[in-house]
């Protein structure tokens, strides 16, 4: 380009000049997206993430911007025009835009990566009073697993719990394949691997209850394999929880049904039944494996059609070896259990209890056993607290 006249060289910084707050404007426009692409934040993590998703919009949303201007300029500007048939003019490279088009996205994407690599070491280490949470995985379910401070007591639980402030670490299993532990609105995730314990960190900033779900493809029932984060406002509402499930694993209920329903609403022991059946008794809404409502009217008659006795016995032996008996149109995915894992008390329990699951019967099935204070309870009250005080 010839800058030989002062009025050219004047009007192409101008233009540079416009182009250069245009597109600075138009960075910041898409930066200020972010918040609407990544949903709520909820921990010290998730504002880590954010940031650097913010810078990263920013410099795409410039690049994105500068190659799609240039693209419709090009469009525009070299055109074919009507009458125009011969070739274009012959244009040798430039070597001084060369270089300086690679040396600034070789400096940009540098920057990335320092920044990426502080939040990467930020959000992953350790801190101070950590809540430490065992996580099992296996196909299709999350079991986590808390120790009492106080007794020593180990808890199991369907839900992920902790409370605003205090930090949490994961020390996370699987019984089978890869899967990858991911929670959304805290901007953590994890692939857990077999063979190895894999660990993950955050502290939750805002209370409320978020979707935990596996992110990895782990099987036919993938898309179900989901669970829940409930975030206590407060570590007086996180005890009183705590305490009670505590005490219910201490004095635990005398009827042998009762126990059954306990341990499988709580998923004691980490069997990830509720991945796999339907239950309605439980909110379980499996996807792969066959429903129990109404299980004990359907034991006893396979029980008579196999030659069993009772169908007692017929759901016994299906918990204790799940290739005895396979339900038609259903395969045999379910784990075999050993007397380590699962004790025969504990199956004589669960097998109590899903003799109560009866459509035309007339046993009635246990009320639950350990009736913790609701989280939705807890939640609403500290929403409340928050309207007086604004």
């Amino acid at each position: 380009m010839n800058f030989s006249s002062t009025d050219q060289r004047n009007r192409m910084i101008g233009v540079v000049t416009v182009v250069t707050v245009l597109l600075l404007i138009g960075g910041a426009l898409i930066s200020a997206m972010t918040p609407w692409l990544m949903g709520v934040q909820a921990s010290t993590q998730a504002r880590q993430v954010d940031a650097l998703m913010r810078m990263m919009m920013f410099v795409g949303g410039i690049v994105f911007l500068l190659v799609q201007g240039l693209v419709l300029w090009a469009v525009i500007a070299f055109r074919r025009r009507a009458g125009d048939d011969g070739d274009g003019p012959s244009v040798h490279g430039n070597y001084a835009l060369e270089f300086v088009w690679t040396l600034i996205p070789t400096i940009v994407v540098f920057i990335i990566t320092i920044a990426s690599y502080i939040v990467f070491v930020q959000t992953r280490a350790p801190q101070a009073n950590e809540l430490v949470v065992s996580v099992t995985a296996q196909r299709y379910a999350f079991a986590f697993q808390y120790e009492d401070e106080a007794t020593g007591t180990i808890v199991d639980d369907r839900v992920l719990r902790t409370y605003v402030g205090r930090p949490v670490k994961m020390e996370m299993n699987t019984v089978d394949v890869i899967h990858s532990f991911w929670i959304p609105s805290m901007r953590v995730k994890q692939d857990i691997l077999p063979g190895r314990e894999t660990t993950m960190r955050f502290e939750p900033t805002r209370a409320g209850r978020y979707p935990v779900v596996c992110s990895e493809l782990c099987g036919g029932g993938h898309g179900g394999m989901h669970a829940e984060i409930f975030v206590y406002p407060d570590e007086e509402s996180y005890l009183a929880w705590q305490d009670t499930v505590v005490n219910c694993v201490l004095n635990p209920p005398e009827d042998p049904a009762a126990r059954g329903r306990a341990i499988l609403e709580g998923n004691v022991g980490g069997y990830g039944c509720a991945g796999c059946h339907v239950l309605d008794d439980l909110g379980w809404n499996g996807q792969i494996g066959p429903s129990l409502n109404g299980i004990a009217d359907r034991a006893n008659q396979r029980a008579l059609a196999a030659g069993d006795t009772t169908g007692e016995e017929y759901i016994y032996t299906s918990i204790r070896n799940s290739a005895a008996y396979i339900t038609p149109g259903y395969q045999n995915v379910m784990p075999v259990w050993n007397e380590e894992q699962m004790s025969d008390e504990r199956v004589g329990d669960i097998t109590a209890y899903l003799l109560t699951q009866s459509e035309v019967g007339d046993v009635a099935p246990p009320e639950p056993s350990c009736p913790v204070p609701s989280f939705d309870d807890v939640l609403a009250e500290h929403e409340a607290e928050q309207v007086v005080s604004r």
